[in-house]
């Protein structure tokens, strides 16, 4: 079972976050027959993401899916903690946890404002969660994501 591990100066302000490469679904990209698409959509996006026990599904930014060049599939209505409906885009990628060789493929993510609102790039939601083990030692600043 590979794990994650990581420590933060303080996790309790800045939460459990972790550096995931972003890429278009490796479904999408295995349909794609000529070399010329292929190359256009083979680019990764580094973001850092929350791992958020709170969201019932994985989110990235309004920012990720342009410069993947991605297109949307459909859109989910969210709610946020706040009371917040929203219609937001879905789209399908790959997330590559890289230092560690762990990857998450063909995964629907829905799009939010979440770098202008929070600082962060995206929420691992419990839609992944749900396939892994989250050890959140607060007292120690660590925590640990295995699956």
């Amino acid at each position: 079972m590979p794990c994650l591990f990581s420590t933060s100066p303080n996790l309790v302000d800045a939460g459990p976050r972790i550096t995931v490469a972003v890429m278009a679904s490796s479904a999408f990209l295995k349909s794609l027959k000529d070399p010329e698409e292929i190359r256009k959509y083979d680019k990764q996006f580094s973001a850092v993401m929350l791992v958020d026990t709170g969201a019932s599904c994985t989110m990235i930014d309004a920012a990720i899916a342009p410069f993947l060049g991605l297109t949307p599939h459909g859109t989910e209505k969210i709610i946020t903690p706040s009371g917040l409906k929203d219609d937001c885009l879905t789209y399908d990628v790959d997330l590559i946890f890289s230092d560690h060789n762990i990857a998450r493929r063909n995964l629907r993510v829905i799009e939010s404002h979440l770098k202008q609102q929070q600082g962060i790039d995206g929420l691992i939601g419990r839609d992944i969660l749900s396939n892994a083990l989250l050890v959140y030692q607060g007292w120690a600043n660590q925590y640990t994501l295995a699956f």
